[in-house]
């Protein structure tokens, strides 16, 4: 009884910490720039608090002062010049500090803001301008940290459209089209070599195949032979 006593202890004392831990600290709202426009939907994805963070309360989460986790402070001047949401403009491009200078006391920087954890909104852009804005891919040299490698393709070079489209055709063999012969045709590579002068017919590669499927079905044959008769 003793030990079920401790379990049950232990079990509520991980799940008042968990809810301790996803609760939203309301104090913090106040410690970035223009958070009680947004309240605690900066940080968490319900206006309530608590539950899943935006990507703009995942940084939050790394960029928080000395002390307990439910007590630090927000330092603001490590979120300004991410761009958490990766909408093509940073947290402090987009409430209006793009400097990371704001502290905690200030007033809210003048003119328009955006939503940092919310990479629908974000200030006015176009392709062309250089930031890679959604549904951009890419914006001229800008690709958003994109490589062939991290689009899953073979290392290579990518490249970037009039429209911000990306052109993987450059991303090594999965790129490439297939080399034509002097017929004009693609040139198929099947497995085993053609001998031109038709000494042999096929190469080693191709030769040992061949033997292979003689040999099996030999045995097959063989095997059904001599399968026993059903008893009568």
């Amino acid at each position: 009884m003793a030990l079920s006593q401790r379990y049950c202890a232990l079990i509520l004392l991980g799940a008042a910490f968990g809810w301790s831990e996803a609760e939203a600290r309301d104090f913090r709202v106040d410690q970035i720039p223009h958070g009680s426009k947004f309240g605690c939907t900066s940080c968490h994805q319900t206006a309530s608090g608590g539950g899943n963070f935006t990507p703009f309360g995942s940084a939050t989460v790394s960029a928080l002062g000395e002390g307990l986790v439910s007590q630090a402070d927000i330092d603001w001047s490590r979120l300004a010049s991410l761009d958490s949401d990766r909408d093509g403009f940073t947290n402090g491009e987009e409430l209006g500090d793009p400097d990371g200078f704001w502290e905690i006391g200030d007033p809210d920087p003048p003119g328009t803001f955006t939503h940092p954890g919310n990479d629908r909104l974000h200030p006015p852009s176009s392709c062309g301008d250089g930031r890679v804005t959604p549904p951009e891919e890419c914006d001229g040299e800008n690709f958003d940290r994109r490589t062939c490698v991290t689009l899953g393709l073979d290392d290579g070079v990518l490249v970037c459209n009039e429209d911000c489209s990306l052109d993987r055709s450059g991303c090594g063999a999965s790129g490439m089209e297939p080399a034509e012969t002097d017929m004009g045709q693609p040139e198929v590579d099947m497995g085993f070599e053609v001998d031109q002068e038709g000494d042999e017919g096929c190469s080693s590669v191709g030769g040992s195949a061949s033997w292979v499927l003689l040999l099996f079905f030999g045995l097959l044959g063989r095997r059904s032979r001599y399968k026993k008769r059903p008893r009568s």
